[in-house]
């Protein structure tokens, strides 16, 4: 067997030097040295080439069946696992969806689809819903969203079925203003079971599963609470007086925190007393037969905040009736068109005004972020302003 010595010459300042290689072991006596590279035997050296390259491709079969190329069998495995517990498989066939599935997080929706959202609203009919929806409607068309709306007719159960047929459907989120804040709790659960995300509109959820809310949108009940009790406090100035509320549905976020931060404010001024607190409804009749029994009760009632301007304009008419109403101060909420006309007649001191507008369109663009995978805001916070005669030209009503 042959050894061969490996040099690396020196440059030369002749062109074509490099190395050289001499079976003597001895190099020309006319080129130097630079460095000694190496000393091996050529056969070994083949040897060493050929056990590497089988230990390389032995290793990349070892991963192939292990590692990284397991995704695929991950994969099939979850979707199949999907299409057992959701029947995946059939939702596409019927409804022609593309989502994409991923055995890591679940769906990643199709981005150049339309995206379709579930509006659950409490009720459809009432003048302050309507107005949000149909704002709602306008958004939703600038983005190429399809709105799905459902009127939960102020029923637990109603809502719960509408929630079940959104998942059913698939829809991209869920827009939610609940009928009761508690009881939809659980619909808000199997909203997020079904990794839908989930909007909070107008009354806030129970706060035992607001971790399971992606974002709020709505006002702060209690500050505008405590504006109509600053303007309850100046409608009855230095002489004050007794004061009752007039709120609405019961086990509702917005109405115990209105008629809560109502009572605490008022209750810092010495020469007003609430000493009356009657539930409602925004049904007229249902409304005017409880203003009169309340009247009724207490002739001695100087002022009345209702938490619904709809409320309020019910007690007016009531008071009316009975030949109460001049004197009697009126504070409403929600800032209505028909509100506006009674404050400027001198009917209705002031009221707490809100946009259902502004809801309805932050609601679609807050869902609207979360599908394109932007971060939200955890509460949206609705302006609020008092309306009085004052400045009530300034304002024309959205409902």
């Amino acid at each position: 067997m042959k050894c061969y010595k490996i040099y690396l010459l020196a440059e030369s300042k002749k062109p074509g030097a490099s190395k050289r290689i001499e079976k003597t072991g001895k190099l020309p006596k006319k080129r130097t040295v630079k460095k000694k590279m190496f000393y091996i035997n050529g056969v070994l050296f083949m040897f060493y080439i050929k056990f590497i390259v089988i230990f390389l491709i032995a290793m990349s079969g070892f991963s192939g069946c292990e590692g990284f190329g397991s995704i695929e069998s991950k994969s099939s495995s979850y979707n199949s696992n999907y299409s057992n517990n959701y029947s995946y498989n059939n939702y596409n066939e019927n409804y022609n969806y593309n989502y994409n599935y991923n055995f890591e997080y679940g769906f990643i929706i199709d981005r150049s689809r339309r995206y379709v959202i579930g509006m659950a609203m409490a009720d459809t009919d009432s003048p302050y819903h309507s107005s949000l929806i149909s704002y709602a409607k306008e958004e939703a068309d600038k983005h190429n969203i399809e709105l799905l709306i459902a009127d939960g007719k102020w029923d637990v159960q109603t809502q719960t079925d509408q929630i079940g047929d959104f998942i059913k459907q698939r829809v991209d989120a869920v827009i939610l203003l609940p009928v009761d804040s508690k009881s939809m709790a659980a619909a808000a659960r199997t909203i997020k079971e079904a990794n839908i995300p989930l909007v909070n509109l107008n009354n806030r959820l129970d706060d035992i599963v607001s971790d399971l809310v992606d974002s709020y949108v709505g006002v702060n009940s209690t500050e505008q609470a405590e504006l109509a009790a600053e303007l309850m406090i100046e409608a009855l100035g230095k002489k004050g007086g007794n004061v009752a509320v007039i709120e609405g549905m019961p086990n509702n976020d917005a109405v115990s925190s209105r008629t809560k931060g109502f009572v605490e404010k008022i209750s810092q001024v010495n020469n007003i007393e609430v000493i009356a607190i009657k539930s409602s409804i925004t049904d007229n009749k249902k409304a005017c037969y409880v203003i009169r029994e309340l009247l009724n009760e207490f002739p001695q009632i100087n002022g009345i905040y209702a938490h619904d301007d709809n409320m309020v304009i019910d007690c007016i008419n009531a008071a009316k009736e009975l030949n109460k109403a001049a004197v009697i101060k009126f504070v409403g909420g929600g800032g209505s068109k028909d509100a506006y006309g009674f404050i400027k007649k001198g009917e209705l001191y002031g009221t707490v005004a809100q946009s259902p507008g502004w809801e309805g369109i932050q609601a679609i663009k807050c869902a609207v972020d979360i599908l394109h995978g932007k971060k939200v805001k955890v509460w949206y916070r609705d302006p609020l302003f008092k309306v009085t005669k004052e400045n009530v030209e300034n304002f024309k009503g959205l409902w």
